[in-house]
């Protein structure tokens, strides 16, 4: 058996168990999978800017095939796939670096929205000119909150941290 994007995508579903029925998962889940593949795991989905920061129309659909509960297919050829003990202890390192803010959709979507602009369209930005951009690209988070110039500054040191232990 090939094992493909979705199977990978199912076995990451799995362990940090995400769920397609919550909205709040579904978020994280678009976030979780953005910031693994920026921080060096390659499952090949494209991001581009929405309103809730990157978000992949590819990773929707292997998601709601992937993630239904009843998912045959998936879940069958996942249960006797296992992540390697690499796999397995970069998804731990991922998890346990974002602490607080892993189970916080909130935190995630900004933590993904500042690493998107920085790495895609202002490499050389300074924080002050990544909340800037923010501002300029995103009123607000998907939960109506706005986000302060020190939430900014703490998603930033959280993607550094990303970088001191996975790359």
């Amino acid at each position: 058996m090939a094992v493909t994007a979705k199977h990978i995508l199912k076995l990451i579903a799995d362990k940090f168990d995400l769920r397609r029925e919550c909205f709040s998962d579904r978020i994280r889940l678009q976030k979780i999978i953005y910031l693994l593949q920026s921080y060096g795991m390659k499952l090949g989905y494209g991001f581009g800017w929405y309103r809730n920061g990157p978000y992949s129309q590819d990773l929707v659909y292997d998601a709601y095939t992937v993630l239904k509960s009843e998912s045959k297919t998936y879940g069958t050829q996942v249960r006797e796939l296992r992540l390697s003990e690499e796999a397995e202890s970069r998804l731990n390192r991922f998890r346990d670096t974002l602490g607080d803010a892993f189970a916080d959709p909130r935190k995630l979507e900004l933590a993904a929205s500042v690493d998107f602009l920085r790495r895609t369209w202002y490499p050389d930005a300074t924080p002050s000119d990544i909340y800037d951009r923010l501002q300029e690209h995103k009123a607000q988070l998907h939960d109506g909150s706005s986000f302060s110039r020190k939430d900014v500054d703490e998603a930033l040191a959280l993607l550094d941290q990303l970088a001191c232990r996975l790359n």
